[in-house]
């Protein structure tokens, strides 16, 4: 059952994260109908800790797998920002996972195994 939590516990461990390097699943949902826009696998960039909006920023990369001679055939990276401004925290510890989530948006954060 997910643990409510704020969002100085969150970013405590988002930073603890990055400093070991953990790689995330991060999913997010949304409006009109909660399909997925994002699903990815993420390394953390940066947290930044702002009175009253805090921000996760993350780090993703993707490619084809491909990479015959020297460069797949599709490629792409790219930052994605979450802002916990308003946010509903929630937390579960077997797997652990983070739920971020404003009005119809939900993001959901798990720790991958390899992470630490």
């Amino acid at each position: 059952m997910p643990n409510d939590i704020d969002s100085a516990f969150i970013l405590d461990r988002m930073q603890a994260l990055k400093d070991a390097g953990a790689t995330i699943k991060l999913f997010v949902t949304g409006e009109p109908d909660g399909k997925a826009l994002f699903d990815l696998t993420v390394r953390i960039a940066n947290v930044q800790n702002l009175a009253g909006d805090s921000l996760l920023s993350f780090l993703w990369q993707t490619d084809t797998g491909d990479a015959l001679p020297s460069r797949a055939f599709a490629h792409s990276d790219g930052m994605l920002v979450i802002s916990l401004e308003g946010a509903t925290l929630t937390a579960d510890f077997e797997p652990e996972r983070f739920t971020i989530s404003r009005g119809a948006f939900r993001c959901v954060l798990t720790l991958r195994a390899t992470a630490i």
